[in-house]
């Protein structure tokens, strides 16, 4: 499982995993051996690791955690799930400053060893919530913050391999659930209109977090069509309508003073709304993403089924279990 980031946006991962959890056995463990979290997209990560034995109850608990985020109840259940073997490896993908690295901080429950790669690595620590907000920390918008030798910041900035942290963790099939527009619901920009401030600030934010996956996913292909070439299968899900659009429909939930500086900032017009999409922390626009998310996974229900090759589920899950 590979969870992008997307700030506000990242809402809808949590509707397509309770649409995933619907799917899979009542009472069954998590179908994801591996995952990996990336900004917002670490937040549900790491709440799927706390109790990876009952995947139900974990999607469940992912809300919660969005509206009263608590330290123990996310940390606390990782190393258990681990030892039990529920839970092969978690990670968690920061950006360096002094070094410009991508870092991936996981624990995992077999010996996978450190990995270097150009601009890319990763370092197998204990999880604390410090890995956890800096992976968090969008540059502009939050301070960065120190992890044993540097500072670190949001972990999209410098991804330019965002599924390589699970491939590198032992996974060759990746459900993939990204933030993105699809192609049919981007409208195209008035080109001879100067951007403003606050379309040049959404611009790269849709940037950093979307582009490399979109790379990312175009070198697999080429990769499977090589002979000789570990192969490695991916199901991806992105929203179905325009998130840029659903957020312009909550726009008035946002406080007067916020919505004075997206105003100034030239944020408040249609080409705007993609920067209010990503920063929109407001129930009324989570949970339509929410419902959102919700209804593409039970439209793409027989597709993640045969993805996930659940008819296999009970026969893992009682090897896990010898």
């Amino acid at each position: 499982m590979v969870l992008t980031g997307g700030g506000a946006r990242a809402a809808y991962q949590v509707g397509v995993l309770k649409g995933i959890a619907e799917i899979v056995r009542r009472g069954s463990a998590c179908p994801f051996p591996v995952i990996t979290g990336t900004s917002a997209g670490a937040v549900s990560a790491v709440a799927l690791a706390t109790d990876p034995a009952h995947f139900r109850q974990a999607v469940y608990a992912i809300e919660r955690v969005w509206r009263d985020f608590r330290v123990h109840q996310v940390f606390g259940g990782i190393p258990r799930g681990l030892y039990k073997q529920h839970l092969q490896a978690i990670g968690i993908c920061a950006t360096g400053y002094a070094d410009a690295d991508s870092m991936t901080f996981y624990s995992c429950s077999s010996a996978i060893d450190p990995w270097q790669r150009a601009s890319r690595k990763g370092a197998r620590v204990q999880l604390t919530l410090d890995h956890l907000m800096a992976s968090l920390a969008i540059p502009f918008l939050f301070r960065p913050i120190f992890v044993q030798d540097q500072y670190y910041g949001d972990g999209a900035m410098r991804q330019t391999s965002p599924l390589s942290p699970a491939i590198h963790l032992g996974a060759n099939r990746l459900l993939v659930i990204g933030v993105g527009d699809t192609a049919s619901a981007l409208s195209p920009a008035n080109s001879k209109a100067e951007p403003t401030y606050g379309q040049m600030f959404g611009f790269m934010l849709d940037s950093l977090f979307m582009d490399q996956l979109h790379t990312d996913l175009e070198h697999i292909k080429l990769a499977n069509e090589r002979s000789g070439v570990r192969h490695i299968d991916t199901l991806v899900i992105n929203p179905s309508q325009d998130v840029s659009e659903i957020a312009r429909r909550h726009q008035k939930a946002l406080p007067v003073s916020l919505r004075v500086l997206l105003r100034t900032l030239g944020a408040n017009n249609s080409a705007g709304t993609q920067l209010l999409s990503y920063l929109l922390f407001e129930r009324g626009y989570t949970r339509e993403l929410i419902a959102l998310g919700h209804k593409d996974a039970r439209a793409r229900a027989e597709e993640i089924r045969a993805f996930l090759a659940l008819e296999y589920a009970p026969r893992y899950r009682a090897a896990n279990a010898s």
